[in-house]
């Protein structure tokens, strides 16, 4: 009798889940994934969360095949000579292949006062902290928006929305990933909504206050309520496994996304 391949997938987000549920169309894989939180974070609802029109959690049984195990717990460790790893409630599971989707969380905001603040929505935990800050602010509140990537531009446009008074400050440009037509578009909609939009050489945040946002250019933008969306980090796992990675802790991988 052949034994199957063992597979364990480590995080159960948008890439691990869709990477473990097609590993099942094979007869000959036995799937693991290994996620600290029981329910799927619909990750690119988050800013729904903070809104109030949407929870961004779904059952893993609505969305996992089948065939896949579900461990909640947290990898601490991978092992990769004894292929195998350590887990948070001190077992441990061997594997022949390993899947590393562990995603991204905020990055650690080196802009004086952003740590202490502001408040980040990367993850849920973060989303669900700032949720009721929203809700206790009083309407006219001025809220900042720092960042104008998707999550900031998503931000922004939900809670102008739903009538609150938002700032959205870009940095140097609007959605600097958009094609020019694109971000016409989406300067032209948050203008519809009321958001004022703060981009240039001078829109860089240099300081934040527990009601305010400094600028480069030595403006003082009042703020009740602070969201950063500016920058990711990734976790330490692969670092601390003693795995090869950049000098921001990803995982260096070969052409065929190989660990190195």
């Amino acid at each position: 009798m052949v034994e199957n391949t063992n597979v364990i997938v480590v995080g159960g987000g948008y890439a691990g889940v869709m990477a473990a549920n097609r590993l099942t169309r094979r007869g000959d894989v036995a799937v693991t994934l290994i996620n600290p939180r029981p329910a799927f974070v619909e990750r690119i609802r988050l800013h729904q969360l903070v809104g109030g029109s949407d929870d961004a959690v779904v059952d893993y049984q609505e969305i996992l095949a089948s065939g896949v195990g579900l461990v909640v717990d947290t990898v601490t460790r991978i092992d990769t000579t004894g292929r195998r790893v350590t887990l948070a409630s001190g077992g441990t599971l061997d594997y022949d292949y390993l899947i590393y989707a562990v995603g991204s969380g905020s990055a650690d905001p080196r802009v004086p006062g952003a740590a202490e603040h502001s408040y980040p929505i990367a993850t849920l935990e973060e989303a669900r902290r700032l949720r009721p800050v929203l809700d206790a602010a009083p309407a006219p509140t001025a809220v900042t928006v720092v960042g104008a990537g998707p999550t900031g531009l998503e931000t922004a446009s939900e809670l102008a929305e739903l009538g609150r008074k938002v700032t959205l400050v870009c940095g140097r440009v609007l959605g600097p990933y958009l094609h020019p037509r694109a971000r016409r578009s989406v300067a032209g909609r948050l203008a519809k909504l009321g958001v004022t939009v703060i981009e240039g050489p001078g829109a860089t945040v240099t300081g934040v206050t527990g009601d305010a946002v400094r600028l480069a250019d030595g403006r003082e933008l009042p703020s009740g309520v602070t969201i950063w969306t500016a920058g990711f980090g990734v976790p330490d796992l692969a670092a601390r496994s003693g795995l090869s990675t950049d000098a921001l802790g990803r995982l260096l991988t070969d052409e065929t996304l190989t660990s190195v």
